[in-house]
Formats: C-alpha cells, structure tokens, sequence
C-alpha cells in the first residue's frame, strides 16, 4: 500500500505542503518567532534627542519628550515580511503560532477522535451480539446530533472558570471538538473489522487456540493500520476546520489566543472598521494558510482512499 502511495506525485506533493506547514508551526515558532506579542514601536526622536532618549533612565523620567509610536499596520518589509498588525506585532510570527495552536487542537482532537473509533468501532464489531448492539446504540446517538448546534453550545458554555481550571485554553476545545465528531470514525472501523473477522487468516489464528484479545492486536489491528490512519488524516482536516469557525465567531479559544481562527477572526474585526488597503496584509495570510492546509489534507485523504479502498481504485 505504501508504495502505491509513494508513486502518486499528488499525494507526494500535498503531503510535502503539510509537513512544510507543520514545520512552519512547530519550529518557526519555536526558534525563529519566540514571541508572537512582541510590540514593534518607532522612536519619535530628532537628531538632538537621540542621546538623551538612548539613556534608559531618561526615557522613563521624560516620557513626553521620548515616547515611541506604535507601528500600526505597517506593509510587508525585509524586516517583516508580511507587515505589522493594528498593535504593531508581526504577522508571520503569530500566522506560525496561530498554525502551531491550530494544528495542536487537531492532533489531540484526531487522538481523540480515532481512540473513540477504534474502542467503539473495532471491539463492537469482532465482539458481536449485545457488545455490538450497545456500542452501536451510543455511536447512533451521537451520529443524529446536529453537530454544529450542539458544537456551538458545548463550547459557549465551556468558556465557565470551571472549566478552564478543569482543562487548560485550546485543548479543552480540541475535546469538545473530538466528543461531537468521533461517531462517523467508529462506523467507518466497524465496517473494515466486520469484513476482516470473517477472512481466512482470522479463523486460522481461532482454530489455532488464540484468545480474542491476541487475535485483535495482532491480527486485526495492523489489517487495520492503514484505515486508521485515513481516519486520522480526516479527523484532522475536520478538527482544525472545526476550531476556526468557533474561533472567527468569537466563542472558540480565547480570542487573545493565536490560532488560525482568532487570526481570521480579528482580521474580520480589522476589515469591518478599517479599509482593505490597510488591513490586506493581515487578513489575507491567515485565509491562504488554512485554505492551502484544507485541500492538502483532503487531496491526501482523497488518495489514501483510493488506495486503500479496492473499490475506488483505477483499473
């Protein structure tokens, strides 16, 4: 499977955009933008000041004659390649921090979101009868919830001081995420374990005297790896999909919280009461970012699919 993969230069090169992105996120704002609040402001001095301001003392006691402008909405530069934002903190280093909290709450909600898949999913269908029957009746109930209303309410209402002492900032968000989304993944396991329960390697390893619990981690489960990981892949596409649209309405993480969803939000905010000249620089990379990672992990998935589905592959 892996090298059928390997050969289709669609999935090489969406997989390629997202390990860039992931390291954009991960080591850009580890080592290149340590600090995604830092505020960037211009000495208002005249040649006659400059010696007197540079003295630390005297800018404090004289603030009048040696304050410093905020560089508010500053165009891309060498200096910062995709500008300054309305309280003059660059954009590139909070678009890597919004992406490295993005795709945080993604990993953990995808985490989540296949452990779910396989307890309910895998453990129903190979242990069969009442076992099936129960888990089966839990995944259809959160299957029929409207996922977006019950998403809506769930995170409003999570934003209580207990709460966030329970579960810290965006991972409480990738957990709500991960409860509302989980369902699907469950049904689609179930339906790949029900069809290896009954394959001739299986009832080998039962005549051969192993247990259940043997026959699923050694026999099932690494069937199984490939559909997991085309879970995962889905689950992380919907999770950080998930966490924008709170986050651009305001009830997603905390909106001082950088995240591909607080940037969308705020360059909403900047666009309604500015205009676009000034505000084109914040706004437009945050969406390009999150669009660009949409359809790299759907092309991946997209492929993984027809891989992995004999269904779905080209004669």
């Amino acid at each position: 499977m892996l090298e059928i993969l390997l050969k289709k230069k669609t999935f090489l090169i969406a997989f390629g955009i997202i390990s860039f992105i992931f390291a954009f996120g991960f080591i850009g704002s580890t080592f290149i933008f340590p600090d995604p609040e830092q505020v960037f402001k211009e000495p208002q001095w005249g040649p006659e000041d400059e010696e007197y301001c540079s003295d630390p003392v005297n800018r404090e006691r004289d603030f009048t004659r040696c304050k410093q402008r905020v560089r508010r909405f500053e165009g891309p530069s060498l200096e910062h390649p995709l500008g300054l934002d309305d309280q003059g903190r660059d954009v590139l280093a909070r678009l890597a921090w919004g992406t490295r909290h993005s795709l945080e709450i993604g990993i953990v909600a995808s985490i989540i979101i296949t452990f779910f898949a396989i307890f309910f999913g895998a453990v129903g269908a190979y242990a069969g009868g009442i076992v099936d029957d129960f888990m089966q009746f839990i995944v259809n109930i959160f299957i029929i919830l409207p996922t977006v209303p019950v998403l809506l309410v769930l995170a409003y209402f999570t934003k209580d001081p207990g709460f966030q002492f329970i579960i810290e900032g965006h991972v409480l968000i990738a957990v709500i995420i991960a409860l509302v989304n989980w369902a699907w993944a469950a049904r689609t396991i179930r339906s790949q374990v029900l069809s290896l329960k009954e394959r001739n390697f299986v009832n080998m390893a039962r005549v051969s005297g192993m247990n259940n619990i043997s026959i699923s981690l050694t026999e099932i489960l690494p069937n199984m790896f490939s559909y997991i990981m085309l879970v995962f892949a889905m689950s992380l596409g919907i999770s950080i999909g998930s966490e924008a649209a709170l986050s651009v309405l305001g009830i997603g993480v905390d909106i001082s919280f950088p995240t591909l969803g607080t940037l969308l939000y705020w360059a909403r905010v900047l666009l309604s009461a500015t205009t676009y000249n000034i505000t084109y620089h914040v706004f437009i990379p945050p969406g390009i970012l999150i669009t660009i990672l949409f359809v790299s992990i759907y092309i991946v998935q997209s492929e993984m699919d027809e891989v992995f589905n004999p269904r779905l592959r080209k004669g």
